[in-house]
């Protein structure tokens, strides 16, 4: 068994990290890593470029961190912040409201403030690390199959300008008490609006024309790397 964990732990002050390591090792017998941006970048790349032969954007959003690659043949540039979710839904707490009253032009304005971006630019985004294709699914993003590569953890994409659309009405017209009378899961949820916004910034930024939602997460690369 490989246990890790990122953000929160990266987090810890020295004293801290050392006390909970050697607990979590005497209480469970495992160690634990505690994974770099740098790796958690790696890791989750690695789980979702296997069939993509061509230049793509690879970025992975959570509470407390995003990490963004550029890939071709390899990572040719990381662009990694400790900002994520978290901190956008600490500064527009209204965006778990069931329709947000703060525009999605002011969040992603502070979302650019905030976050590293890459300097080198793509055609394709791949959302990854956190469940975006189910997300795309349940909150009725417009999508169809993925015409740019196949990969079964892949399976749909969406253009630039429907996902555009889909976000802003995801804001202004979308009752999110809906979404979750229908499916439950209501912290989650709510950190749904934060998500869409960091997407869009880093979509437009980079001059993506598609973007592929999948729910490839960190555990696939490390898989593959402890074969």
């Amino acid at each position: 068994m490989y246990v890790c964990g990122t953000s929160i732990f990266r987090s810890l002050e020295a004293n801290e990290r050392i006390l909970f390591l050697e607990r979590f090792k005497k209480d469970t017998g495992y160690d634990f890593h505690i994974i770099s941006q740098e790796d958690e970048n790696k890791f989750t790349v690695m789980g979702v470029v296997s069939a993509i032969n061509k230049p793509v954007g690879v970025i992975i959003g959570g509470g407390g961190s995003t990490e963004i690659s550029i890939y071709d043949s390899g990572i040719i540039e990381q662009a990694n912040t400790a900002f994520g979710v978290g901190d956008i839904m600490n500064k527009f707490p209204d965006l778990a409201l069931d329709i947000a009253t703060t525009s999605i032009e002011d969040v992603m304005d502070y979302v650019k403030e905030n976050l590293k971006l890459p300097t080198k630019k793509v055609d394709t985004l791949i959302l990854a690390g956190g469940t975006h294709e189910l997300f795309a699914k349940k909150a009725n993003f417009g999508y169809k199959n993925n015409e740019i590569y196949k990969d079964r953890v892949a399976p749909i994409m969406m253009d630039i300008d429907s996902r555009i659309k889909d976000t802003k009405d995801y804001f202004n017209k979308v009752s999110l008490n809906k979404i979750i009378e229908e499916f439950g899961d209501a912290n989650w949820w709510h950190y749904t609006r934060a998500m869409c916004a960091l997407i869009l910034t880093v979509a437009i930024h980079v001059e993506a024309k598609y973007i592929i939602p999948t729910n490839v997460g960190m555990s696939y690369g490390i898989i593959k790397t402890l074969k």
